[in-house]
């Protein structure tokens, strides 16, 4: 389940892995918005920009007014995807054990933004604001890298870190 900000509507995942939209207010399904069916998603921060990956590998993106889909690649052995908050920026963490790679796809312009190679990522999140991306990696360590170049411009090993999330001012991490 993804909420809007204002808590109005709902993208909501049936168990089928179909995408519906869902007003909060009235108690009603608004529509459906794919025939995909995903086992991966992720949601913009307003809920109008989704990205899914299927069960054939397909990354597809999802216009959640109603406007449409398409395809907008392959995502072979893709392990997490996180999308800006403005759904402007997708990252995807793609390979196999021991070789991982964090890549981010402008989806403005269609294009590879940049790719680092990383370790065994446990979560992946935007702040709120979309200015930083916290990776946290091997359970070890904590880094903070730049939406802009991939690369990290802060990090810290000090406790072990599987969870990483922003309050909603981006003020605090947990």
């Amino acid at each position: 389940v993804h909420i809007s900000p204002d808590c109005d509507q709902m993208i909501l995942q049936h168990a089928s892995g179909v995408l519906y939209r869902f007003s909060s207010l009235n108690h009603q399904f608004l529509h459906k918005l794919t025939n995909q069916r995903f086992y991966r998603l992720t949601v913009s921060a307003d809920t109008m920009r989704i990205v899914g990956q299927n069960d054939r590998s397909e990354l597809w993106l999802v216009d959640s007014a109603g406007r449409g889909e398409k395809r907008i690649g392959e995502g072979k052995n893709v392990n997490r995807l996180c999308l800006s908050p403005d759904g402007k920026l997708l990252l995807t963490l793609q390979g196999s054990l021991g070789k991982w790679e964090l890549i981010a796809r402008d989806l403005e312009s269609d294009t590879e933004r940049w790719r680092h190679p990383v370790g065994n990522v446990a979560q992946l999140c935007f702040s709120p604001d979309g200015s930083e991306i916290s990776v946290a990696v091997n359970y070890t360590t904590w880094e903070i890298r730049s939406p802009q170049t991939g690369k990290v411009i802060w990090q810290n090993s000090d406790l072990q870190w599987s969870q990483v999330h922003y309050s909603p001012s981006g003020k605090r991490v947990a």
